[in-house]
């Protein structure tokens, strides 16, 4: 398998999975596309790294679910880039043994046993989790949940804008001031 020292999440990437390597380490296996490959960091912290590359922070992603959702633990997050990606973890983000899913390439769980889970991912990958069902099928609701509010928000805040300013110009008076001129 191949191996890496740095990776900036995107629209391809499926899941983040962590490796347990020797001296107890925990590097992240990553499912992209067809392919799947080791990068040399914890998944926490390959996340908090995409976040930088894309000019934001995952604390800030944090807290926005927190107010959106208006829950503290086990939050989805929204990684903005060119394309708005949206992930939820199994765990809490602090365990070494947290598994990452993008929600865009997760189908659904299906229940194997009491705390055994499969979840389908696109391209027909299957990732089994030692995990109930209902549990696993609560972190994914919350995240499809959190998608469809910031997604009305801003479909709301995107066409109350346009109907504003439609046909109007924003000038500059005398006083320094600005006003909404049709």
């Amino acid at each position: 398998m191949d191996v890496t020292e740095n990776y900036i999440i995107n629209e391809k990437t499926k899941a983040i999975i962590p490796e347990h390597v020797e001296n107890n380490y925990t590097f992240s296996k990553v499912v992209e596309d067809r392919n799947m490959f080791i990068v040399k960091k914890k998944p926490l912290d390959m996340i908090k790294s995409s976040f930088k590359a894309y000019g934001s922070g995952y604390e800030g992603a944090v807290k926005a679910s927190q107010s959106i959702l208006r829950k503290t633990k086990m939050l989805p997050i929204r990684i903005s880039g060119a394309k708005d990606m949206y992930w939820f973890s199994l765990m809490a983000a602090s365990n070494r043994d947290c598994i990452w899913l993008a929600l865009e390439h997760t189908e659904r769980p299906i229940d194997l046993s009491r705390e055994e889970t499969v979840f389908l991912l696109t391209d027909g990958y299957r990732l089994n989790v030692h995990m109930s069902y209902q549990r696993a099928k609560n972190r994914m609701d919350t995240a499809i949940k959190f998608k469809a509010i910031l997604q009305r928000t801003m479909s709301i805040e995107s066409l109350s804008t346009s109907k504003l300013l439609k046909g109007y110009m924003i000038i500059k008076d005398s006083s320094g001031n600005y006003r909404i001129k049709k």
